[in-house]
């Protein structure tokens, strides 16, 4: 986040007359997009936490005397440090109320009645708690899917694998913030899969990249109910190179500063901005199927990625649909052999499951969590958290010394 980016804040008050002055103020000062609703943490505590998410600050105008609604904030506090800066506000509150809310995580107060100066400062020390904040974290690691031909299921497998990486393996784990980017410009339906709404975010992007920031990211992204953030396909049909290739490193580079993980659903094409985003992933996965056509164009694909284009990125063959039968063994070797590499993941096929999904809008995971594919595409993401992982460590003294 720079001095000069937009912030996006919400400020929540108790009354409208208090939304009232607080929107001019927030107008007036450079780089900030505002938001008012009227309510207390009470009402819209359920709400909130999808509507934080593209929010940058937070004012939240307290009844301090509300045990219930201090510890509301306390929650909030928790789940969205370092991505939203808390302001806070209260009529008649004592310099030891002040003391305490500070205490509890508030980034800053500002006092009632309201004044530009005080708004502006309160401001000033969001933005640099957040760009200290986000300094402070690595960038975020890059996995992008791929697919050999049409029909191979890779949008299925970059949703599930973002899915899985969201998820939280036991309650002490940190929650793990997931961008899941649909580049198939033409052809994604990542927003289908999920059920999520038809968003034109991306295809104002694409006409006006020069806006694209942090915030703007944010509010562009459609929040999934697991907490998963996505960036859908345009509504609309656009050429392939509509991207620049400058706007597409932004956006992948705006969003490792914004997310621990981002998932890219790649097309079937390969348009210009293409390199742009493999060098920036640090692992591709390649989904294929155990048919002639389709081990030819992985492998065509594979010596791209290698031989052309020297790619340093792994790259790991994820064999879809794969039904395991022991007259397939021969075919199998006969597979392995043209690829020139061995296939790293087989995720079995279950068209009932998968069709239900579709139909319903529901990630697998919800409809049977324990059945073979599923435990499969947790497989591939376990498998690419580890290749990132292990590629994000620093190098030893002996290959620094090298």
């Amino acid at each position: 986040m720079s001095r000069g980016s937009t912030l996006n804040v919400m400020a929540m008050t108790r009354s409208p007359e208090l939304g009232e002055r607080i929107t001019p103020l927030l107008a007036a000062i450079d780089h900030v997009r505002a938001e008012t609703r009227i309510g207390d943490l009470h009402s819209v505590n359920g709400e909130l936490a999808a509507a934080l998410e593209g929010v940058d600050v937070l004012l939240v105008d307290l009844d301090a005397n509300d045990e219930r609604e201090l510890g509301h904030l306390g929650e909030i506090i928790e789940q969205r440090r370092g991505r939203t800066a808390i302001l806070a506000t209260a009529r008649d509150l004592s310099a030891q109320g002040v003391r305490s809310l500070i205490r509890q995580g508030v980034d800053d107060f500002i006092p009632q009645p309201f004044e530009l100066p005080d708004m502006e400062d309160a401001i000033a020390t969001a933005r640099a708690k957040l760009q200290q904040a986000r300094a402070g974290r690595n960038a975020g690691q890059v996995i992008s899917v791929t697919r050999a031909k049409g029909g191979m299921g890779a949008s299925t497998l970059a949703a599930h694998l973002a899915l899985a990486l969201h998820e939280k393996r036991h309650r002490r784990e940190p929650e793990k913030q997931v961008a899941l980017l649909d580049l198939d410009l033409q052809f994604g339906d990542l927003s289908l899969m999920l059920d999520l709404k038809p968003s034109a975010e991306m295809a104002e992007i694409i006409r006006d990249p020069a806006r694209l920031d942090g915030a703007l990211l944010r509010a562009s992204m459609t929040q999934h109910k697991s907490g998963l953030a996505v960036l859908p396909a345009p509504g609309e049909f656009v050429p392939l190179d509509a991207l620049p290739a400058a706007a597409t490193v932004k956006l992948i580079e705006l969003a490792r500063q914004e997310f621990d993980f981002v998932v890219i659903d790649l097309p079937l094409a390969a348009p210009r901005w293409l390199e742009a985003v493999l060098q920036q992933t640090e692992q591709l996965l390649l989904v294929s199927q155990l048919n002639v056509a389709a081990i030819r164009q992985t492998r065509r694909l594979l010596d791209f990625f290698r031989d052309e284009a020297h790619y340093e990125l792994p790259v790991s063959v994820v064999l879809n649909r794969y039904v395991w039968r022991l007259s397939e063994r021969g075919r199998l070797r006969q597979a392995i052999r043209a690829l020139g590499q061995p296939i790293d993941h087989f995720v079995p096929d279950d068209p009932r499951l998968a069709l239900e999904a579709i139909n319903r809008g529901t990630p697998l995971f919800e409809l049977r969590r324990r059945a073979k594919l599923c435990r499969a595409l947790r497989g591939v993401a376990a498998a690419s958290l580890k290749v990132v992982q292990e590629r994000a460590q620093p190098a030893g003294p002996s290959a620094q010394a090298a």
